[in-house]
């Protein structure tokens, strides 16, 4: 009984990470249409302005995968939460495509470090418990990107306003992912680069997964706006 509860108390902080994490994206995918409508984007001017949070997550990957050579996983998954609650508010204040582009750009670097990070982390959790619980972690993500988007579909159903629902969905990130970032043990230094290299693997592999989801996504896009031309 107490190995089980030391099992659930080291998962219950990544999985909680990895959950606002997926449902912070969730929430933004269902209120695109809204912030296409507010800023009037054609579908074009809105492809580009989507490649935003990757334009961050690039950037801010390696920077946090260098900074984790030295510096807790901990504190590194903290200041991305606080990017990844603070940006996406911004989207529905922005007047023009590009600025909308900065705010998802800031987004997606908050995005990218909690990932780096929080996934480092998970890889170590594994480690200490002698059992994989990495695809639990990501479970822990797709729950709550189902979460956040069937959420943010009923916000709009409902006619609440985008703004509303990304402030909801970042008081939910804060309250609940930094309590859990806070409770993540600082790694030994000893391993430390092993656990970075199977953490950034498992990343990878997500990474993978979500250009395939993306690629299917824009296909489905490009063939509802000829449906619609016809």
């Amino acid at each position: 009984m107490a190995d089980r509860w030391a099992s659930l108390a080291a998962r219950a902080p990544v999985t909680i990470v990895f959950g606002v994490l997926g449902l912070s994206t969730g929430t933004w995918a269902a209120r695109i249409p809204a912030i296409k409508t507010a800023l009037h984007l054609s579908p074009g001017v809105l492809g580009l302005t989507l490649l935003g949070p990757a334009f961050g997550s690039v950037l801010a990957m390696p920077l946090a995968g260098a900074i984790l050579a030295t510096v807790p996983p901990r504190r590194v998954v903290q200041c991305g939460l606080l990017f990844l609650a603070g940006m996406l508010p911004l989207t529905t204040v922005v007047s023009s495509p590009w600025q909308l582009f900065a705010a998802l750009a800031g987004w997606g670097a908050g995005l990218g470090v909690v990932d780096v990070g929080i996934n480092i982390e998970g890889a170590a959790v594994q480690d200490r418990l002698g059992r994989r619980t990495m695809s639990g972690f990501h479970a822990a993500y797709s729950i709550g990107g189902l979460v956040g988007a069937g959420l943010g579909g009923i916000a709009a159903a409902s006619g609440v306003t985008a703004r509303a629902d990304f402030l909801a969905a970042g008081v939910v990130v804060l309250g609940a992912g930094l309590p859990g970032g806070n409770v993540i043990r600082q790694l030994p230094g000893r391993g430390r680069g092993r656990r970075l290299e199977r953490g950034l693997s498992a990343l990878l592999a997500r990474c993978l997964g979500r250009a395939g989801r993306g690629r299917v996504h824009g296909v489905l896009v490009d063939h509802d706006r000829r449906q619609a031309g016809r």
